[in-house]
């Protein structure tokens, strides 16, 4: 199956949106595309054993993969980086900005404000250990910087926190730092070999369940189609078994006259005639007098041998109208 067919079914997401979004994160994080399968299972895998959905992951992937770049860390790590914020209550958004204002002062530290340099001295860490270690190993050094922020009093954590990322982020990034039990399974999820084949097992089981809703549906509508003929054909032959003596005195009556239905037929044919006839002016008010003087017996048996074709229509349609069945036959 194509990639994007398989994350689109695998992610409920449409086919167009999953391949450009996953063309753009290829580029970001330098993936192959061929290997992008292998980053589709981390992204379902998470999905699966965590709150945060598919399609928020790769929306925060999104929003935050031109700061990432910029530093030693894979796609998983950071699949998993922020589907614990997600996790956490943080929206994509929220958590991707706080993400790339962490990773813009981290990457660099050497070069940060004295302010922020202080909020590093209160850890006991090195500005350019720390910028170093984001070039080396981002989630290692994050997760050192957590570790040293839990270890100060309470009362003193938001004060580095701001320090180093700002007012606006310690929010975010203290429900990291207060979540690295959170954090540390996820990365588990996010590199742990069950998550390896997990999007196409996602897929293969969604499309098993279609196909069995669908034999569902057709064995259904195979039961109620048979239900419902077992119910109408005792009403049907009852109709037929009305019907056809009707039909077949009119047949016994055509038979029994042949000569008065040739009539009638001739009498029909001839008002046709007469009426193109007179339509055309060729007749004029003798001649049509003369042709009526000339069939007069036979005219004089139209009404009688009417009479008795008008109650059998009557009679057939006081047949079909007290049926259900009645429209579906006439319509025949």
């Amino acid at each position: 199956r194509r990639s994007s067919d398989l994350m689109a079914t695998a992610f409920e997401m449409a086919e167009s949106e999953i391949a450009d979004s996953m063309g753009k994160i290829s580029n970001l994080y330098r993936i192959p595309i061929t290997a992008i399968n292998d980053l589709g299972d981390t992204i379902n895998w998470l999905d699966n054993n965590t709150v945060s959905k598919s399609s928020q992951i790769i929306d925060f992937l999104l929003r935050a993969g031109g700061t990432a770049s910029g530093a030693k860390i894979t796609d998983k790590q950071m699949a998993a980086l922020g589907s614990t914020m997600i996790s956490l209550g943080t929206n994509t958004e929220s958590a991707a900005t706080s993400v790339r204002a962490m990773f813009t002062n981290l990457g660099a530290a050497a070069k940060m404000p004295k302010t922020f340099q202080n909020g590093l001295k209160a850890l006991g860490l090195s500005a350019r250990n720390v910028q170093t270690g984001m070039q080396t190993d981002a989630m290692g050094t994050i997760r050192q910087l957590f570790e040293s922020i839990k270890k100060l009093p309470s009362v003193e954590r938001k004060g580095v926190l701001y320090q180093l990322f700002g007012k606006e982020h310690i929010g975010n990034i203290e429900k990291l730092v207060n979540g690295t039990d959170q954090l540390d399974k996820q990365l588990a999820l996010a590199t742990g070999r069950e998550r390896v084949g997990s999007m196409m097992a996602e897929y293969e089981n969604r499309l098993s369940t279609t196909e069995a809703q669908l034999q569902l549906t057709k064995n259904r509508l195979m039961e109620v189609s048979v239900n419902i003929g077992s119910a109408l054909l005792p009403a049907l032959n009852g109709l037929l078994e009305t019907i056809n003596p009707v039909i077949t005195g009119i047949a016994g009556f055509a038979q029994e006259n042949p000569k008065l239905t040739k009539t009638i037929i001739g009498v029909v044919g001839a008002a046709l005639a007469l009426n193109v006839a007179t339509k055309a002016a060729k007749w004029g008010f003798f001649g049509i007098v003369g042709t009526v003087l000339k069939y007069r017996d036979v005219l004089l048996k139209v009404p009688a041998a009417l009479g008795h074709i008008g109650s059998a229509l009557k009679m057939l349609r006081m047949i079909f109208m007290s049926n259900p069945l009645g429209l579906v036959i006439g319509g025949l």
